[in-house]
C-alpha cells in the first residue's frame, strides 16, 4: 500500500502565477505518492504566530493550504517542492523549510454530484452543499470544477439547485454583516466604458444610504471599476479593515481579492475565463452569492442588453432576471434587475485614467461631459433609492440629479478618497498610475503620444464596431496599462461632417503606439 504523505525541502522560484496557487514537484516521486498530474495537493507547515511574537514558548502554528501540483522529472529533485514567488511571500513560507506534502482528498459526495451533472441529473441539497464545500476548501481541481462548469451549457438549469449552490456557495467562508442596512449596484460586467459605481456610490452616501462595494479587476473589457478606482485612491482592505471604513464613511469601494467571499463560485470563474464566457445560470449565482455573503439587504443588478456583450437579446435577459427573482426571494432580499441597452458605448472615454477623468468630471459639474454616463448613472441611483423606500420613481430621479450637480456626491467622493489613501497612509504612485488623491479632473494626466482620426465623409454615425474597439485597447495592452486608450468624439446617431473629429487614440508606449496608428488608417471603428 502506497505511504499518503511525504515531506519536502522548500525550494523558491522567482515568478508569478497570480490568482493560480502552483507548485512544481518531482513526478516520479509524485507518482509513489498517488499524486497525479490532475490532482491537487495540501501543503502542511509551521509558522510564526504573528499575535505572540515575542512569546518565549513554541510560537509556531500549523498551517495548511490547497495548491495546484504540476510535475516533472527534468527541473525538481526527489523530497523538493518549488513554490512560486507570490505563495512565497503571501503565506510565509522560507526556503529549505521542510513541508509535508500528500494528496488532496475530495469527499465522495461530490465527486457523485459533479458526475450526475455531466448526465443531465438535478443535484440534492446534500450534494450541493458538499461540493460547494471541497471547492472552497481548494479540494475540486481545475479540471473537475471545469467538467461541472461547463454542464450548464449543456443542461438547463434548475431553479431550485441555483438557490441552493448560491447559498451554500456564501455560507461555506466568512460572511459579513455590517452595523446597519447597505444597498449596492452590481453589473453583470464585461461593458467597457460603463463606469457608473464611481458615481452612484457617491450619490447614495450624500443621502445616507450606505453602500459599500466590492469589484474585480478586468477580464474581458479595457478596463473594468478596479482600474479606474485604484488611479484615485487605495483598494486593497482585509475584512476588519472595510469594516473600519464603512464605520468612518458609510461606504466603501474594495477589491474583493483580500476579503475572498463565495471561493467556490471564483473557482468556476477562474475555469470558464479561457474561453471568456459564463452560463448565464451562474451568471445569477456567482452575483447572488457574493451579495448574500455580505448580507445586503437591498441591490440593483445592471444587466447591459447588446450585440458585442454577454446577453445579447431581451429574451435572453428575461432569461437570466427570472433566475435572479428565484435565488433572491429564497434568500429574503430585496433586488430590483434593470435591463439596459448596451448597443453603443457609454461616454467618451475609453481606458483607466481617461474613465476617471470622465467621472470627475461628471462628479464636479465640469462642461464637456458624456450626458449618457451621467444620466445612467442617475438612473440607476434612482432605482436604489426608490429600492430604499426613500422616493418613488420620479421623486428618486430628482433627488439624485440634485445630490450630483449640487456637488454634494463629490464632498463625499472627496472624503473617500483621502479615507481609503489614509488606512495604509498611501503615497502617490505617479509612475503606475495609482492612489494619486486627485482633487480634479483636469489635474489627471494625458500621455505624451495621441493621434487624431477624422471623418472621410460627411453622413450619420450608424454604427461603432465595438469589437475592433476592444481588440485595438488589448493591444495597447489594456487593462494593464492604465495610461493608454480612446477618447470617442462622436457617438452612435450623431452627425458628422468630411474632415470632422472622429476620435483620438492616447499612449505611454511609442512602438506600440505608432504600431496602431497604422493599423487604424485601414480599420473602421466609425460606421457612417
Amino acid at each position: 500500500m502506497k505511504k499518503k504523505t511525504f515531506s519536502a525541502k522548500v525550494k523558491r522560484i522567482d515568478i508569478n502565477v497570480w490568482d493560480s496557487l502552483n507548485v512544481l514537484l518531482n513526478e516520479a516521486q509524485a507518482f509513489d505518492f498517488g499524486i497525479t498530474a490532475v490532482d491537487d495537493v495540501t501543503l502542511r507547515y509551521k509558522t510564526k504566530n504573528p499575535l505572540n511574537p515575542s512569546s518565549k514558548g513554541d510560537n509556531t502554528e500549523q498551517k495548511e493550504l490547497v495548491v495546484n501540483a504540476d510535475l516533472t522529472n527534468d527541473l525538481v529533485d526527489f523530497w523538493e517542492v518549488w513554490i512560486t514567488k507570490d505563495i512565497y511571500e503571501k503565506y510565509n513560507l522560507k526556503e529549505w523549510d521542510i513541508i509535508s506534502i500528500s494528496a488532496v482528498k475530495t469527499n465522495p459526495i461530490s465527486l457523485k454530484a459533479i458526475k450526475k451533472k455531466l448526465l443531465g441529473n438535478k443535484l440534492n441539497e446534500e450534494e450541493i452543499k458538499a461540493l460547494m464545500r471541497d471547492m472552497t476548501d481548494g479540494k475540486i481541481s481545475d479540471i473537475l470544477s471545469a467538467y461541472y462548469a461547463a454542464c450548464s451549457f449543456t443542461y438547463s438549469s434548475d431553479q431550485e439547485e441555483l438557490y441552493l449552490t448560491a447559498k451554500y456557495s456564501a455560507e461555506m467562508w466568512d460572511m459579513i454583516r455590517f452595523d446597519h442596512d447597505t444597498a449596492v449596484k452590481y453589473c453583470i460586467g464585461w461593458v467597457p466604458w460603463n463606469e457608473t459605481t464611481m458615481i452612484i456610490v457617491p450619490i447614495l452616501w450624500s443621502l445616507w444610504i450606505s453602500s459599500p462595494k466590492t469589484f474585480s479587476k478586468a477580464i474581458t473589457s479595457p478596463a473594468a471599476t478596479w482600474e479606474c478606482v485604484e488611479v484615485l485612491m487605495d483598494i486593497e482592505f482585509s475584512v476588519e479593515e472595510m469594516k473600519k471604513l464603512v464605520r468612518k464613511t458609510g461606504s466603501c469601494l474594495a477589491w474583493w481579492k483580500n476579503l475572498k467571499f463565495a471561493p467556490a463560485n471564483d473557482k468556476i470563474i477562474k475555469v470558464s475565463y479561457p474561453l471568456q464566457t459564463e452560463a448565464y445560470s451562474k451568471i445569477a449565482v456567482s452575483i447572488m452569492a457574493k451579495i448574500y455573503a455580505w448580507w445586503t439587504k437591498y441591490c440593483l443588478i445592471d444587466l447591459p442588453v447588446g450585440e458585442y456583450w454577454k446577453i445579447k437579446d431581451l429574451k435572453t435577459a428575461k432569461r437570466v432576471r427570472w433566475h435572479f427573482a428565484y435565488i433572491w426571494k429564497n434568500l429574503w432580499m430585496k433586488i430590483n434587475v434593470d435591463i439596459t441597452n448596451a448597443d453603443a458605448p457609454i461616454g467618451k472615454w475609453i481606458g483607466g485614467v481617461l474613465q476617471v477623468r470622465e467621472v470627475l468630471r461628471i462628479l464636479q459639474n465640469k462642461e464637456n461631459i458624456s450626458l449618457d454616463l451621467k444620466n445612467k448613472s442617475i438612473e440607476l441611483a434612482a432605482n436604489l433609492i426608490e429600492l430604499v423606500w426613500l422616493a418613488k420613481w420620479k421623486k428618486a430621479k430628482i433627488l439624485a440629479k440634485k445630490q450630483l450637480e449640487s456637488g454634494k456626491a463629490w464632498e463625499y467622493m472627496q472624503k473617500l478618497i483621502n479615507s481609503q489613501n489614509s488606512l495604509h497612509k498611501r503615497k502617490p504612485d505617479i509612475e503606475n498610475v495609482s492612489h494619486l488623491w486627485v482633487i480634479d479632473s483636469e489635474d489627471l494626466p494625458l500621455w505624451e503620444f495621441n493621434q487624431k482620426f477624422f471623418a472621410e465623409k460627411t453622413g450619420i454615425i450608424k454604427e461603432i464596431d465595438v469589437n475592433n474597439l476592444k481588440e485595438i485597447s488589448k493591444k495597447l495592452w489594456a487593462p494593464l496599462d492604465k495610461k493608454a486608450w480612446f477618447y470617442l468624439y462622436k457617438q452612435v446617431g450623431d452627425k458628422i461632417e468630411k474632415w470632422e473629429l472622429l476620435f483620438e487614440l492616447y499612449s505611454s508606449d511609442k512602438d506600440r503606439f505608432l504600431q496602431w496608428v497604422e493599423k487604424l488608417k485601414n480599420q473602421k471603428l466609425y460606421i457612417i
